[in-house]
């Protein structure tokens, strides 16, 4: 893996390099630096589930996930110090049952995943979020479908970004 740093924080990348599990050694290698504010850059691979070991490591601001294999996001999370989560271009489906949970979270991705559907209480607990991105999602906003946005509080100060010229909003925000 590649490391650098810049003034926004430490990173740590290893896009495109054909993993399917996530190194031990990246791990303990987190575990154990003394950097802080470390962007780790996980995209373009294989992965199909993330471990808790990641999710616990208290100096991650900013984990990378797009272009994966990723089905879903595990309860573990909650125990996450991650503002910024990229989980764009997987294949994530969510039950009813399903609960975001994070106390740091303010940026999240879920664009190109072909969501049909999210629970209503998905958002109870991210109280910080400020930006949605879900680019290519549209059929979350069918009438059907948009039970979950009437969980996301007006404290939030949410900005929900779609970009798709041929979208066009049919219900009331």
């Amino acid at each position: 893996f590649n490391k650098l740093y810049s003034s926004k924080g430490y990173h740590v990348t290893c896009q495109n390099a054909k993993l399917d599990t996530i190194p031990s050694n990246l791990t303990k290698y987190l575990q154990t630096t003394e950097h802080q504010n470390i962007i780790v850059d996980l995209s373009s691979n294989s992965l199909s589930r993330i471990s808790c070991d990641l999710f616990q490591i208290s100096t991650i601001i900013t984990l990378k996930l797009s272009k994966n294999k990723l089905e879903y996001i595990p309860s573990c999370f909650s125990q996450s110090s991650i503002q910024i989560l990229l989980l764009n271009e997987n294949h994530l489906e969510f039950n009813q049952t399903t609960i975001l949970s994070s106390s740091k979270l303010l940026y999240l991705d879920l664009s190109y995943n072909n969501l049909t559907s999210l629970p209503r209480i998905f958002f109870n607990h991210l109280r910080k979020l400020r930006r949605l991105i879900l680019n290519g999602e549209e059929k979350l906003f069918q009438i059907n479908n948009d039970q979950w946005i009437r969980s996301i509080t007006t404290r939030n100060q949410l900005t929900i970004i779609i970009c798709n010229e041929n979208f066009h909003l049919s219900l009331c925000l």
